[in-house]
């Protein structure tokens, strides 16, 4: 798996560079996983960059919304969804701030409109949100 890392500098500056999965900050932040077609497939916001990678990555489908989605929406097996979560480019920011995070999170989910965020029906909360 390629892993990207986008980290906000003041004036918005973003640094991107390669990593291994060991370097996941255990830091908050918003993430996105990318086919190989370069489609995002998947935006989510998180505590905790690290463990939220892990989960999606290892855990069982019951600790992960992509896990759980990708079952729904396939009926593939744990083995099959981690192979195929494996296949994928995750990219991440680290965001600290909560409201930022949420916003960010938002905003990447209505640009790329991912195709495991709509089975899962959450858009709903985020297209017709008063808030933005």
């Amino acid at each position: 798996m390629i892993l990207e890392t986008l980290l906000l500098i003041g004036g918005g500056a973003v640094i991107y560079k390669l990593l291994g999965g060991s370097d996941i900050p255990e830091e908050p932040g918003v993430y996105m996983f990318i086919d190989r077609d370069g489609d995002v497939v998947y935006v989510g916001r998180t505590d905790n960059l690290k463990r939220r990678y892990g989960q999606h990555t290892k855990g069982p489908i019951s600790v992960s919304s992509f896990r759980k989605t990708l079952y729904q929406y396939h009926g593939w097996t744990e083995e099959e969804i981690t192979q195929y979560i494996k296949s994928l480019r995750f990219k991440y920011e680290v965001i600290h701030d909560d409201d930022e995070r949420m916003r960010r999170e938002k905003e990447l989910i209505q640009r790329h409109y991912p195709l495991y965020n709509k089975h899962y029906n959450i858009l709903d909360d985020y297209l017709f949100d008063d808030e933005l």
